[in-house]
């Protein structure tokens, strides 16, 4: 069971107070609280558990002192950390997305928000709605699953802080907010307020008794998000990586150049090699080889960057065999919903991609 030890309006206060405490071997979780219509902003709550509530009240009286006005915000930089927004629903899917996110965190500073979206289902029920005794029975059935959620927020916290002790991360942050209502919605909302830098999503294929992230939720993501989306196909899972070789695939429009660059600056703490490629299906050889020497121009002095151009009738079987080639270990595309790409991911073609591929695909918005 946690207990909130302490309150802030201010995020990055409440990232210093928890990385003091675990500093001191205390398991701590902060809370997002969203703000009821007569304030402004959100309340963060600072959790621990119950037997370590007496030595957090130590710490927290300690840091009293040590700062006085309460103010900590320039002591944790998280204008400087790589910012990462993951919808949760408690599955392992969701702990590997996790992992990958951590396992940056070993390259350079990362905070993490992980957003839990549930949403209350008797609301739209006519039979309930107008059941005698209903809003008795709201109320009980509401806080069962407030508890359900606490509770897994608890588990799934612990898992993280031991995975962070493991991995010896040390500048890492992370903390939940729940929302009630439609996930893409409050994702949505989310993110518009945390301005993430790039959003990890895992697709969870089983049914749980929270709102899961299924194929169909990360479609709708990716059509909405005004970010990054770093997906997980069912089949991934985390496995460490040093050198990062991304296979982007490009069909030469004009936002290639604004994808690269945030590609480099995701993972600039990598030793990166970005193969962008072309799959010719037809036969324009030598318009796309131009198109992809102007590419190569464009980028010219950034990451170390492999151009290539590859002639298969079958997209799919030319990017299986440009993968397995060149130990490709994560997938990249700028996709609009005008371009051949999307057609590929439209098509059953993905089912394919997503039901085989143990990579992670990195998916930039054209038209965002």
């Amino acid at each position: 069971m946690y207990i909130t030890i302490s309150t802030s309006r201010k995020i990055s206060n409440a990232n210093y107070l928890k990385y003091r405490l675990e500093r001191e071997q205390i398991s701590c979780n902060i809370l997002t609280v969203q703000a009821s219509d007569s304030q402004t902003g959100s309340e963060y709550k600072i959790e621990v558990r119950a037997g370590d509530v007496e030595n957090a009240v130590k710490e927290l009286l300690k840091i009293q002192r040590e700062y006085p006005a309460g103010d900590f915000s320039g002591i944790v930089d998280t204008d400087n950390m790589l910012r990462i927004l993951i919808p949760v629903d408690f599955s392992e899917q969701s702990f590997e997305a996790c992992k990958y996110a951590i396992g940056i965190a070993n390259k350079k500073p990362v905070e993490i928000k992980l957003l839990h979206v549930w949403n209350d289902e008797l609301e739209d029920s006519f039979a309930v709605r107008n059941a005698p005794m209903i809003e008795d029975f709201k109320r009980i059935e509401r806080a069962e699953i407030k508890l359900k959620i606490d509770t897994e927020i608890e588990k799934f916290s612990m898992r993280l802080n031991s995975l962070i002790a493991k991995e010896d991360t040390k500048e890492t942050l992370f903390h939940f907010t729940v929302q009630e209502g439609k996930l893409l919605h409050q994702l949505g909302k989310t993110a518009e307020n945390y301005k993430p830098n790039i959003i990890f999503a895992a697709n969870n294929p089983k049914k749980y008794d929270f709102l899961n992230v299924n194929e169909e939720v990360i479609n709708q993501i990716i059509g909405k998000a005004l970010c990054p989306i770093f997906y997980l196909p069912e089949n991934c899972t985390y496995t460490p990586i040093e050198d990062l070789n991304i296979l982007y695939a490009t069909v030469f429009n004009d936002r290639d150049v604004d994808s690269f660059d945030e590609l480099i600056t995701i993972f600039s703490s990598y030793d990166l090699d970005i193969h962008c490629v072309h799959i010719d299906t037809g036969n324009d050889n030598a318009a796309n080889r131009e198109k992809m020497k102007a590419l190569s121009e464009k980028m010219e002095g950034e990451a170390k960057v492999h151009y290539n151009i590859i002639n298969d009738k079958d997209l799919f079987n030319g990017l299986k065999n440009y993968i397995s080639t060149y130990k490709i270990n994560a997938v990249s595309f700028t996709s609009s919903e005008h371009d051949m790409w999307h057609k590929l991911f439209s098509t059953n073609n993905l089912k394919k991609m997503i039901k085989t591929s143990k990579l992670p695909l990195i998916i930039f918005r054209y038209d965002k």
